[in-house]
């Protein structure tokens, strides 16, 4: 918090007020922009997929 300007018990100024603003907006933006990013890299086929769900059944199989 201090990083946007807060100190305990004094009144909020406006521009603290703007930085949380802003923090609280652009934070999960750049959160979304970073992990849409990583997921462009991730390829999933239908080939995929299908290994996927096969392994998925194999490791239910075996738990019973």
């Amino acid at each position: 918090l201090d990083f946007i300007g807060y100190v305990p018990n004094i009144v909020p100024t406006e521009q603290f007020i703007n930085s949380l603003m802003n923090l609280i907006c652009y934070l999960p933006a750049g959160a979304c922009l970073l992990a849409f990013v990583i997921m462009s890299f991730y390829s999933l086929s239908d080939n995929k997929v299908t290994e996927i769900m096969q392994i998925n059944t194999a490791k239910r199989a075996e738990a019973r």
